[in-house]
């Protein structure tokens, strides 16, 4: 993220994760929505393009807020889109489909968020283990 204006203080970073939770939520949702798009009977990936700009999203919070936020984030839109969007409703509504695109669609949103927790945590660098301190006897 830029630096902020000489004089002017940092956001804090609940307040990154907060906009960036929201937009997140968003995105999932209009993501959902153009999976079972179609033109003249051929399935055209749209949905790649909201996948991206959460993509964008979530290195950014991670690179601000650190892993915990990169898990948060996809958690979030798995939530939304495997028990929100892709299960069947009562009245029979089912927004992301059982079908190549639709599991393409969860599939590589999963492996999205994957590669982007393994980059946040690989960027803390490796996880030291603290010396004990010895028990005198």
């Amino acid at each position: 993220m830029p630096d902020p204006p000489p004089g002017e203080p940092p956001l804090p970073a609940w307040v990154v994760l907060l906009g960036v939770v929201v937009l997140t939520l968003l995105l999932s949702v209009w993501a959902a929505f153009l999976v079972p798009v179609r033109i003249h009977g051929f399935p055209v990936p749209f949905w790649l393009l909201p996948l991206a700009a959460m993509l964008g999203l979530a290195l950014a919070a991670a690179r601000r807020a650190g892993t915990g936020a990169a898990v948060l984030l996809g958690g979030l839109w798995g939530a939304v889109n495997v028990f929100g969007f892709g299960t069947t409703r009562t009245e029979g509504d089912l927004v992301v489909p059982g079908t190549p695109s639709g599991y393409a669609y969860l599939f590589g949103g999963f492996a999205l968020w994957l590669a982007v927790i393994a980059r946040a945590a690989s960027a803390q660098g490796p996880v030291r283990p603290t010396p004990r301190r010895q028990e005198r006897r």
